[in-house]
């Protein structure tokens, strides 16, 4: 398939002077591709080589200007390593002349370098001729000039249209946008090119309409691998990716890195002032709508859930900004994509219209009750009040309600209650519906104490819920979210009742009633299900099974520790190839945790920064730049290598010159490792062991 940026109304209808980017999706489903030629009106002009393809041009056309239709035409064509070809073919027409203003990147810069998924900023500034008539990313929109509304502007990384920037006042002509960097989107070599695109008002000549575009300079970037040991941008970015579920800002990253973490003299996952950050990342509302999740799924069903039951809660119930990474665009910028938009019933088109990030706990409980999930394993929720018209003489409400605490109590806590517990707790039921005696009788004690607070604080001390009268329920604010400060006041209508909802988000929150805990005696799990939050958030899909005997390892620790910890585990770095000389290292096939270096050989990092390498056996690693690496041998202390040395090493290499701390000395590991003799002293011409 091909497109032509910017998306024009008219197919191929533009000015003179315009400029334009021919894409070229090209898939080769029996081998690589080899290149893509790309032809100009004939002529080749452009050879791709890297995929995504894509042909930056100019659109000219061989006819006179006096003739009326001036064509121009772009051939791609595809070649794979067998020489096979396809070609795809765009054309248009071209007329006109206009004096077209200039458009310069200024952020990033060329050549600047960033880790995948790192949120960076872009700068697109538009000056000279006609400002007043750049219109946006194409010629169909509504024309922005008449109420002087600010423009927008396609960004493109190798062609692929991944984020619009928006002017920050009409007629400033700056146009800003955030953009996550996509690895996916560089070939090999990992470079992307980054350019702008906006069009024009439609130039009429001779009655029909031409479209004058506008692209950018292109300005280079590389995307890498995140070094997550020891680039502080890098871990900081990642963390709030996991922990938040959105990608961080650079103002975000560049407040949480100090100069402790920028030394760089131990791995991230070590640093106190990462780690301490890190731990009050945990209490942001965000996270803890996970904490939610985990622990909703866990109290309802019994089990707790896995990664992708977790990301499908959280994609549901709570609207994290994703920056269009879905596949749609975010095309008002404010970080939420088109689908999230959609979903939450706000407008893409206005910034200032976006979903809230609250949890909605109400419906989240509601469905999962509802679902096959629940109904197959404890069947359906029983009715636990009377309907308002009254009580059903042959309906035992109360067997209803101690049954429904005795599933939710032993799904949290894996015991059965107490005969006392289960009393409490279909008691807490009743006071739930708000046309039972019971919770009129608590709402006439919430208002007694209300009116106590404001004899002696005054309006403010009541809390800002009002006096209440009649039949409201004072617990209403838990159907919504649990998190905020500004709770859901009115309580939908939920298919399992307002009752049963309410009870399993108090078990849920665990907020306490008239300074009372929901069940007397029952036991706070909320820090256990933050420990599940966040060796969920850290490993992800290689979480594998999430059980109370994980947990287990980790729970009782500080939020620090258990960080630390989980960064260090092989199910934290194998997401991103490893950590340190792992990160460039070829994984062996077929042998799980064995790795290969071509100026190292092979070693297993499964106990990292503790390696086993199969010549010098256990050796810690310190190496948290790409710049440098040291070995701790237990028989020989410290040796140190750097990028000079392995970058010049070749397959055929048999010596890997290493510094020896100890004696201030250079030493060859001799990479062939002949029987018993692993070093080579220069100096005395002569093999030799530690």
């Amino acid at each position: 398939s091909t497109t032509i940026h910017p998306n024009l109304t008219r197919r191929g209808s533009t000015t003179i002077g315009s400029e334009l980017v021919f894409s070229a999706n090209y898939d080769d489903p029996d081998g690589d591709m080899n290149r893509v030629e790309f032809y100009l009106n004939g002529r080749l002009a452009f050879i791709d080589r890297e995929k995504p393809y894509y042909f930056k041009f100019k659109p000219y056309s061989d006819a006179t200007i006096t003739q009326v239709d001036r064509e121009w035409e772009v051939l791609a064509v595809g070649v794979d390593n067998d020489q096979n070809r396809i070609a795809l073919q765009e054309n248009g027409t071209v007329q006109s002349s206009v004096l077209l203003p200039e458009a310069t990147i200024k952020v990033p810069v060329n050549n600047a370098e960033y880790a995948h998924e790192q949120s960076i900023k872009i700068r697109i500034d538009v000056r000279g001729s006609n400002l007043e008539s750049l219109l946006g990313r194409n010629s169909g929109i509504a024309n922005p000039n008449t109420n002087l509304t600010p423009r927008q502007m396609n960004v493109l990384a190798n062609g692929e249209l991944v984020t619009v920037a928006q002017e920050t006042a009409w007629g400033s002509g700056i146009f800003l946008a955030d953009w996550v960097c996509d690895q996916n989107l560089a070939g090999e070599s990992g470079e992307i090119e980054v350019l702008g695109s906006i069009v024009l008002e439609d130039n009429m000549v001779s009655g029909s309409p031409f479209t004058p575009v506008v692209l950018s300079d292109i300005v280079k970037i590389k995307v890498v691998e995140p070094n997550l040991g020891g680039d502080p941008k890098a871990v900081v970015n990642q963390t709030i990716k996991d922990l938040l579920g959105k990608s961080a800002t650079e103002q975000e990253v560049n407040l949480a890195i100090t100069e402790d973490m920028n030394n760089q003299s131990e791995y991230l996952f070590e640093n106190d002032d990462f780690l301490r950050w890190a731990s009050h990342l945990s209490d942001r509302e965000i996270f803890q709508n996970m904490v939610d999740a985990i622990a909703g799924h866990h109290i309802m069903i019994g089990q707790f859930p896995d990664y992708l039951k977790i990301r499908e809660i959280m994609d549901t119930y709570s609207a994290i900004p994703n920056y269009g990474q879905d596949g749609s665009q975010d095309i008002d910028g404010d970080g939420f994509s088109l689908r999230q938009e959609s979903l939450f019933l706000t407008s893409d088109q206005d910034a200032a219209d976006f979903p809230s990030s609250a949890f909605s706990m109400g419906s989240f409980v509601d469905d999962i009750l509802s679902s096959s999930e629940y109904t197959s394993i404890h069947g359906k929720v029983p009715a636990l009040t009377p309907p308002s018209g009254g009580a059903d003489r042959f309906t035992n409400y109360e067997k209803n309600r101690r049954d429904f605490v005795r599933i939710i109590y032993t799904n949290k806590y894996g015991t059965s209650p107490t005969i006392q517990q289960e009393t409490q707790g279909s008691y807490r039921i009743s006071v739930f519906d708000p046309e039972s005696k019971e919770a009129q009788q608590a709402n006439q004690l919430m208002m007694m104490q209300q009116l106590a607070m404001y004899s002696n604080f005054g309006v403010g001390g009541v809390g800002g819920q009002g006096g209440g009268g009649g039949n409201v329920n004072p617990f209403a604010s838990l159907l919504g979210n649990t998190n905020t400060q500004n709770p859901q006041q009115t309580a939908p209508a939920f298919r399992n009742g307002e009752p049963a909802v309410l009870f399993v988000v108090n078990m849920i929150a665990e907020e306490s009633i008239n300074n009372m805990d929901m069940i007397w005696g029952a036991s706070s799990k909320r820090d256990y299900y933050k420990t599940a939050a966040l060796i969920s958030s850290i490993w992800q899909d290689n979480m594998g099974i999430l059980s109370d005997k994980l947990i287990a390892e980790f729970h009782g620790k500080s939020t620090e520790q258990i960080i630390s910890e989980l960064m260090k585990d092989s199910r934290y770095y194998n997401r991103f190839g490893g950590f340190s000389i792992s990160r460039h290292a070829q994984e062996v096939e077929g042998v799980p945790g064995w790795k290969w270096l071509h100026w190292f050989g092979h070693f297993n990092d499964s106990k990292f920064p503790w390696i086993y390498h199969s010549g010098l056996g256990w050796i810690y690693v310190h190496g948290p730049t790409d710049e440098q690496t040291w070995f701790y041998l237990p028989n020989s202390g410290w040796l140190g290598t750097s990028k000079d040395i392995w970058e010049n090493m070749d397959y055929s290499s048999q010596y890997l010159w290493l510094y020896e701390q100890n004696n201030s000395r250079w030493v060859a590991y001799y990479l062939q490792q002949p029987g018993g003799k692993t070093f080579w002293d220069p100096q005395i011409q002569n093999y030799f062991t530690y």
